[in-house]
């Protein structure tokens, strides 16, 4: 992480408009150029949300604009329309214009600048000082510009960015405008290129980690007026650590580069057995590539790295590092619930944590490459990631005429001055390389997914698509030849010619093919009819619930009060429920794995209410987010949440009871009955009853499971007692039907040898009690330090109790959150998907019992203060220190440097 650049806005600590209209300064070359080759950018920028401004020109006066920092999404903050689609969360795109000016030290004339996106929902068009540089269409891929041609050294310099989503563009809610992080590149005329250092290991299996040859290929660019003589010397350290902890190092031959050229430069090092990146062991290194001329270094580019190797077998499924691993996975969309699509990394890091909680080792980012702080998330986490770069190909899907589909076939013109771009290139070779080049070297990516049911929702004929594949597959391939390539088919299972045309070139082409919604016998007639096929379970499951909804038992159908049973007995016509799609994969060891759908809610998509044109879908306020998460949209884990842990995560026992035990919250059936589920990892359970005013636990019975192994090793349990259910699936988990009274239901968890495993050391809810009415609130933050650099967050959740600290389970209490200190509010949620109360607001109703606030610290070092409030209930208060970002002591040391000197 480079340190330098929080010093960037120093001048704005206090928000006044005349300070923050101070342009930034890009620092002189006099700073160790290898701390600011590259530096975040994403502060003190201007804001317009217009259809008619025209903001290009430097002179343009945007001082009323609003000033934003980035990453931002200008649809989050709009309101809902029924004239907006379901797919879309009923929110609006529109156009939007982003400003920034900065002074570029004199001191840096003759260097190269450029600037970074890593991606703008959607059609982005760049000026910088009054020229176009280009456009960029697709809403999720990284793209660049050179600035130094018309860059004013010692002067004030402006960029501008139009933004346009036009609508309907997605067919879930995509977001609009600058939402993921921009950077600025400064490199001497001599330099590594773009993303250009590739990185391969293709011996790692049979040396396993002894001395490892790696084999790098360098692009050099000279963008100077005269041929340069380089040599590149290459060093191999543990991320982190010094250089003078090297395991390899090698030093090239000279070569000559001439003036307006690059050149690929190849390089052989020995590593000195490094450590393997893993998924219990994430070990990464950092490999240092510096460009020489002479001694003097022209260029210092650094690559984070893995060592690791993955199999696929058409037989066992995928390996890594010769280990046989379940890929135990998500399907994910980008957004972070009440942020919209900003892609702030504290919100994806948090994203990962309660899904590798749940046992969670591999993500897919569908239906679109992630940010990059994903990426680098996974890579420290050790979470294996399908990078998915399309959702569609050359066709528009469900009438969202303005999706990128338009584009896909288009070629990049000629005037455009993208980099990396070729004017004979089209979008979708462009789109698929700049982000296999963004991520090639990631060890936590493992495939490439070149689309996601394809041929759904288009129209006309797909006698196409089998040569757009090979297309795709061809230029996969070229890019990156160290991982297979897949896709997310939902054809196969019908057995499509196209489909299975796709999959034998993907296969040929050593790929591996994902079957979408497949049930067991779909999986095993995959196995039959095409025995050569490494196949997953792509996209699984599509169970619909709600969290904390215990009044019905089963669903899949719309509700009168929008709400979905928590009951694990819902979902769409296409898919299976949670347990159904498991015991489908967990028992045949040749599927790979699964992605269900979906790790967390999304906004969009909130079937069984969706709709792919504009208006409401059933009365307003029409559900806007989807109900497919395992997770909900705050991060509060549906019951689910227990079923895939007790089932996925060895290294917790989970023990955890639905529903909960108040009366008007339970679904009776006869004899009083509310059937009780308990998810489990345990061998054996013991459920007990204490009625109210009691202290006598009751045992309503024991129930133990039976143990079963596949060839592969992997194993899974089954109750198999007489009462056991006619379903197979339903038996991964354990259901009595009790008696509802007033009291207590709790569990007792043994394991194989009849131990009792301590209550207090299982996840989940062990006990559920009838409450009182509601009484306080209790506030709990995430994460009680986080840093002071205007982006960190901490989450702090909201339970309302009774006055014994039981959550109230239907608690519906407007909750109000004040923020003081060093911090502002960001978000407000609870999960809830026909909630159109604004996600900026300061203040939403509790739903289920819970309420989520989100803060995010500014600059200045301190403590933040939120207090939680609500009529007639007790309030509760969490404090959160912010500490000063590593090479700023105090705030008032930098503003000083600031003035003091011209540049940082």
């Amino acid at each position: 992480h480079h340190h330098h650049h929080h010093v960037e806005d120093a001048t704005r600590s206090d928000s006044t408009t005349q300070m923050s209209s101070t342009p930034e300064v890009v620092y002189s070359s006099a700073v160790d150029s290898k701390q600011n080759r590259t530096s975040d950018f994403d502060a003190n920028w201007k804001f317009m949300l217009s259809d008619s401004v025209q903001a290009q020109d430097p002179a343009f006066d945007d001082s009323a604009w609003q000033q934003v920092d980035l990453p931002h999404d200008y649809s989050i903050t709009q309101k809902y329309s029924q004239s907006n689609e379901a797919e879309s969360a009923y929110l609006p795109g529109g156009t939007g214009w982003y400003r920034k000016s900065f002074t570029i030290d004199r001191d840096l004339a003759g260097k190269r600048i450029a600037i970074n996106f890593d991606g703008v929902y959607m059609n982005a068009t760049v000026w910088f000082n009054g020229v176009k540089l280009g456009t960029h269409p697709y809403g999720y891929s990284p793209f660049s510009f050179d600035l130094t041609g018309n860059a004013k050294f010692g002067g004030e310099n402006t960029i501008v960015v139009k933004v346009e989503n036009r609508l309907p563009s997605s067919r879930w809610y995509s977001g609009s405008g600058i939402y993921r992080d921009v950077t600025l590149t400064v490199t001497d005329g001599v330099h590594v290129g773009n993303n250009g250092v590739a990185i391969k290991t293709p011996s790692l299996a049979t040396q396993n980690g002894g001395n490892v040859t790696m084999n790098l290929t360098t692009k050099v660019a000279n963008d100077t007026e005269a041929a340069a003589n380089i040599t590149l010397k290459q060093t191999v350290f543990p991320k982190g650590g010094k250089t003078d902890a090297a395991i390899g190092t090698v030093t090239t031959a000279s070569k000559s580069i001439a003036a307006g050229a690059s050149a690929d430069v190849t390089s052989t090092i020995t590593a000195a057995s490094p450590k393997l990146w893993s998924i219990k062991n994430p070990n990464l290194y950092t490999v240092r590539t510096e460009v020489l001329n002479g001694d003097t270094v022209l260029d210092t580019y650094d690559t984070e790295y893995g060592f690791r190797w993955t199999g696929f077998d058409a037989t066992s499924g995928f390996s890594l590092n010769g280990e046989k691993v379940k890929l135990k996975g998500v399907s994910m969309h980008h957004d972070q619930g009440s942020l919209g699509a900003v892609a702030n990394r504290r919100a994806i890091e948090r994203q990962v944590e309660i899904l590798q909680k749940m046992g969670v080792n591999s993500i897919r980012t569908t239906h679109n490459p992630a940010a990059k702080a994903l990426i680098d998330v996974c890579n420290e986490k050790g979470v294996l990631v399908v990078e998915e770069v399309f959702d569609m190909w050359n066709r528009s899907k469900n009438g969202n005429t303005e999706d990128y589909g338009k584009w896909f076939g288009q070629t990049i013109a000629g005037d455009n001055a993208v980099l990396g771009g070729d004017k004979d290139e089209t979008w979708a070779k462009f789109d698929l390389t700049s982000t296999i080049n963004r991520d090639r070297n990631a060890p936590s990516v493992i495939m490439w997914s070149l689309g996601n049911e394809m041929m759904e929702g288009i129209s006309g004929s797909v006698s196409d698509f089998p040569a757009t594949s090979a297309k795709l597959v061809a230029w996969t391939k070229a890019a990156d030849s160290t991982r297979p390539m897949t896709y997310g088919d939902n054809k196969i299972k019908a057995n499509w010619n196209e489909s299975n045309t796709m999959g034998d070139n993907l296969t040929a082409n050593g790929g591996v093919v994902g079957t979408n919604y497949s049930d067991g016998a779909n999986y095993d007639k995959i196995r039959t009819t095409h025995p050569s096929w490494a196949i997953y379970g792509s996209e699984t499951a599509s169970a619909i619930n709600s969290r904390g909804i215990y009044n019905r038992t089963t669903g899949g159908a719309q509700s009168s009060d929008k709400q979905l049973t928590s009951y694990d007995n819902s979902a769409v016509g296409w898919g299976a429920v949670a347990s159904s799609a498991w015991y489908d994969v967990v028992q045949r060891d040749f599927v790979a794995g699964t992605y269900v759908w979906t790790g967390f809610d999304y906004l969009g998509e909130p079937t069984p209410w969706n709709g792919t044109g504009s208006g409401a879908v059933g009365s307003w306020p029409s559900p806007k987010n989807s109900y497919f998460g395992i997770v909900d949209t705050a991060g509060f884990p549906k019951d689910t949440y227990y079923f895939y842990q007790s089932q996925w995560n060895d290294d917790v026992h989970t023990l955890h009871i639905l529903p909960a035990w108040n009366e008007n919250v339970v679904a009776k059936g006869s004899g009083n009955k509310v059937p009780v589920v308990v998810y489990t990892d345990a061998a054996k359970v013991k459920l007990y009853f204490t009625p109210k005013g009691s202290t006598e636990k009751r045992l309503i019975g024991e129930k133990s499971f039976t143990k079963k192994t596949t060839a592969a090793g992997y194993t899974y349990q089954v109750y198999e007692g007489t009462d056991k259910d006619s379903t197979a699936h339903k038996n991964m988990y354990l259901t009595w039907n009790v008696p509802w009274a007033e009291g207590t239901i709790s569990a007792e968890a043994y394991d194989e040898n009849n131990r009792l495993i301590p209550e207090g050391s299982t996840e989940g809810n062990a006990s559920v009690t009838t409450t009182g009415k509601a009484a306080k609130l209790k506030a709990d933050a995430d994460r009680k330090t986080i840093t002071a650099d205007g982006k960190d967050l901490s989450y702090i959740e909201v339970d309302v109790t009774d006055a014994n600290g039981h959550i109230v389970p239907d608690a519906a209490n407007r909750v109000t959150f004040d923020v003081k200190g060093a911090g502002k509010l960001v978000g407000v949620d609870n999960g809830s998907s026909p909630d159109h109360d604004s996600y900026q607001a300061d203040n939403r109703k509790a739903f289920s019992g819970k309420v989520l606030a989100i803060v995010q610290s500014t600059k200045e070092a301190g403590e933040i203060t939120v207090t939680a409030k609500a009529d007639g209930l007790q309030s509760s208060t969490v404090k959160i220190a912010t500490t000063a970002v590593p090479g700023t002591s105090t705030e008032k040391t930098v503003r000083s440097f600031y003035y003091s000197r011209n540049y940082y």
